[in-house]
């Protein structure tokens, strides 16, 4: 009976084994992804485990792609600026260890992990804070340049010239980053023989830059219906440079209101100074 039970189950892991191996040795179902990307190579699809997806959903959420286009850095080389703000506050977890060992105080490990894990935090939020400052910055930056560019654009077109050519003569008048940023999308344009309104709308949509994506719908009404856009893009160039004396005139309140603020703190300080020998002396003689 155990022989025969035996034999039974070697037989049945025989006829699995063999079973398996036709199975590998069968021609498999081609991968779709793979496929996809054979029959249409500009658009590559891979597939991406529920790890790699949810990666990439935390690197989406944690990358601001405008900020980072519109200040030149690479996705890359702004999560290793994340990565190395983190590893500071996990290097300084031992250190506060053995700072709090060598002054002689029992604290339990939980403190300085908590501390280390808390610096971490705040150096990834102050490093995420710092880019959005720069970002701001620079957008504000583009505002004023582009609202330069379409004067000069509406200059050209009142010349006469077509929408393709007052775009790339404006263009060729400004100096600076955000002429050299606009120039060198029209040249792609022109390189890749599109239309460089479009070019002009997908860079305002990469860079979170509104005024370019209006500019670009604009011409592009110019250039397809052959419309006359002198006055809308001085009243375009008009609305702009008002919203840019708005902003202006904001952030010089909000830094008045914050001098006045520090001003009245340093009446309080002069003030405590002044009074605290009163104080003390009242104190003595009570």
């Amino acid at each position: 009976m155990t022989l025969s039970t035996s034999g039974m189950l070697a037989g049945a892991v025989l006829g699995l084994s063999v079973g398996l191996l036709v199975w590998q040795l069968r021609p498999g179902t081609p991968a779709l992804g793979p496929a996809l990307s054979r029959l249409n190579p500009d658009h590559r699809q891979t597939y991406q485990p529920p790890a790699g997806r949810a990666w990439a959903w935390l690197a989406d959420k944690l990358v601001p792609e405008a900020d980072l286009a519109l200040l030149d850095l690479t996705r890359g080389k702004y999560l290793s600026h994340l990565g190395m703000a983190a590893l500071t506050g996990i290097v300084a977890i031992p250190v506060l260890a053995l700072a709090a060992g060598l002054a002689g105080l029992d604290v339990p490990f939980v403190a300085p992990t908590a501390g280390g894990l808390a610096f971490s935090v705040g150096a990834m939020v102050l490093q995420r804070r710092g880019v959005a400052g720069q970002a701001c910055t620079a957008r504000a930056e583009y505002q004023r340049g582009v609202c330069v560019y379409l004067d000069q654009v509406a200059l050209s077109a009142a010349a006469g010239h077509g929408p393709v050519a007052s775009l790339e003569q404006a263009a060729q008048v400004g100096s600076g980053p955000v002429f050299d940023r606009i120039r060198s999308t029209l040249l792609d344009a022109k390189l890749r023989m599109e239309a460089p309104w479009e070019r002009l709308q997908a860079l305002g949509a990469d860079l979170d830059v509104p005024a370019l994506g209006d500019l670009g719908d604009i011409m592009h009404a110019s250039g397809t219906a052959g419309a006359h856009v002198y006055k809308t893009l001085r009243a375009k160039a008009t609305s702009l440079r008002t919203q840019v004396r708005y902003a202006e005139l904001a952030a010089a309140k909000s830094s008045s209101t914050a001098l006045d603020a520090l001003g009245a703190a340093l009446v309080l300080v002069l003030l405590a100074i002044a009074v605290y020998p009163f104080i003390a002396q009242l104190h003595i003689a009570t």
